[in-house]
């Protein structure tokens, strides 16, 4: 649980201050959204493939002009499924 911890960047964190307590918040909260957070490429994906057999002619336009932009996020949510924990 610490490796996927460690890739929890998030505004919450920045709201538990400073010091002992802080870092026990902040341990807090990686903890409580890691899961989540981890979970998020799942919902990439399927916003993709819904949009895509839902909407196509939506698709074909969002998708052309921020192709780049969708091929980084899949080839990171794909090396971070084959990523060992």
């Amino acid at each position: 649980m610490e490796g996927s911890t460690n890739r929890v960047h998030s505004a919450p964190r920045a709201f538990a201050g400073r010091g002992a307590r802080a870092n026990r918040a902040r341990e807090l909260i990686d903890h409580a959204m890691a899961p989540v957070w981890e979970a998020n490429n799942v919902w990439l994906v399927l916003a993709i493939v819904v949009c895509w057999t839902g909407f196509p002619l939506l698709f074909q336009s969002v998708f052309a002009s921020l192709y780049p932009l969708f091929a980084v996020a899949l080839l990171a949510a794909f090396s971070l499924t084959l990523m060992p924990k």
